[in-house]
């Protein structure tokens, strides 16, 4: 076996001038060589070696190219000009790098709808009547629904188009299940706004005459409207904020306790307020009954439940775009107003307010889910060229180039030579 000197392989190979991912051209044909010769008079095992190598050596290939599409699609990309930048990648992120994005277009679009829910907040301020829903909730739900739907369109499972109508959907049955179930809170408020006028209607026509006697009278009255559900039914109005103003002045005797019922001076007290205001409370009543009958009636897309609108003008509040676009796709400032109403009637739903504007960034397209921002594009390529690139320098550093290093001792290295024996 003739071997050869470890000063003339180095410089033979050159590795230490070599680029970290690509092969120089003097590496290449010394690897040619080495591969020729294993196969022209090579060992059985050494043969094996470079069976293996060969496959490396594709696999390398397969990286490298990977990289240089990476790099010209970023190139190109940066060269646009553009704020946004499609999803149509120039082949299939890596799994750890997809579940990456995901992780991120998640949390950019929860920030996104959260921020959308204190918007409403701040427009409607203390008008807003969810008693049941879970705004919470909804928007987690929102934001997952925004994530798949923009994955899928990430792996070209469906259209922009598709997805978009996807979400839609799903905003509005979670619209339509928030409304039903603050209808069904309001069915409960309606009934009890008719006990309480029953038990009012009973003042107006046996305590309206009352003089001597009156705490004690006062005492049985309550009794008995108490033994008729008063207390329950004080408890289910209690979840309307739209009645709180209404009971304000009455929840000493509502809710009042033993400590009421026994206590003469505030019996009388009670009977002088309800001889003047309880018409007044019955009236407030039958009207808050009239206006439940009312929206449960209505459509859970009715604007009843809302009352607020996006506009591309300069009054309202900004709505900022999800942190993974950071714009709008039209490039203009959305914000969101409060509309005027034209509906008799209103019940402010922060669920059915969310839904609304994230349905109006989605029609209008000022929300779209197959852009990204550039550099968040970028930083996306970035991650996988770096993982092409560290295993493609793996294959070079830790496979290819100790083997043939390995062979070059053993006097693979010449086509026609003398041979390893």
């Amino acid at each position: 076996m003739r071997r050869r000197s470890s000063s003339r392989i180095a410089g033979a190979t050159g590795w230490l001038a070599m680029p970290p991912m690509h092969v120089r051209e003097e590496e290449r044909l010394l690897l040619e060589r080495v591969l020729v010769c294993i196969e022209e008079e090579g060992v059985q095992e050494a043969r094996d070696q470079a069976s293996v190598i060969r496959k490396q050596l594709q696999r390398h290939k397969l990286y490298v190219n990977a990289c240089d599409k990476i790099e010209a699609f970023s190139t190109s990309m940066r060269a646009r000009d553009r704020p946004f930048v499609s999803l149509k990648f120039p082949m299939r992120l890596t799994e750890g790098t997809r579940e990456n994005v995901q992780t991120g277009v998640h949390r950019s679009f929860a920030r996104f709808v959260e921020d959308l829910k204190d918007l409403v907040e701040e427009e409607h301020s203390d008008q807003l009547e969810d008693a049941v829903t879970d705004v919470g909730g909804l928007v987690e739900k929102l934001a997952s629904a925004l994530t798949l739907e923009t994955c899928r369109v990430l792996d070209g499972d469906v259209t922009h188009a598709e997805a978009v109508r996807v979400v839609i959907g799903y905003a509005e049955r979670c619209r339509v299940a928030a409304v039903r179930a603050e209808g069904e809170v309001l069915v409960r408020v309606s009934k009890a706004c008719e006990a309480l006028i029953a038990v009012l209607l009973r003042f107006g026509s046996t305590m309206m005459a009352a003089k001597s006697g009156t705490p004690e009278r006062m005492r049985t009255f309550l009794r008995a409207a108490d033994r008729k559900g008063l207390r329950e039914v004080a408890s289910v109005m209690q979840v309307s904020r739209s009645l709180s103003v209404v009971l304000s002045k009455h929840t000493a005797w509502i809710l009042g306790g033993d400590d009421v019922r026994s206590d003469d001076a505030r019996l009388v007290r009670i009977w002088e307020l309800l001889r003047v205001t309880h018409c007044e409370l019955a009236q407030a009543l039958s009207w808050q009954v009239r206006r439940i009958q009312w929206l449960t009636a209505a459509n859970s897309a009715n604007q009843c439940w809302c009352g607020l609108a996006l506009d591309a003008g300069f009054v309202g509040r900004v709505v900022n775009a999800p942190a993974h676009m950071r714009s709008f796709a039209k490039g203009e400032r959305v914000r969101v107003l409060v509309e005027t109403q034209e509906v008799p009637f209103a019940c402010y739903l922060a669920s059915a307010c969310v839904t609304n504007l994230l349905i109006g960034l989605l029609i209008d397209g000022h929300l779209v889910l197959n852009r990204f921002d550039v550099g968040y594009a970028n930083r996306i390529l970035t991650f996988d060229f770096c993982k092409y690139e560290t295993v493609a320098r793996r294959i070079l550093d830790e496979d290819v180039r100790p083997w043939v290093e390995r062979m070059c001792h053993l006097g693979y290295d010449r086509v026609g030579g003398e041979g390893a024996g």
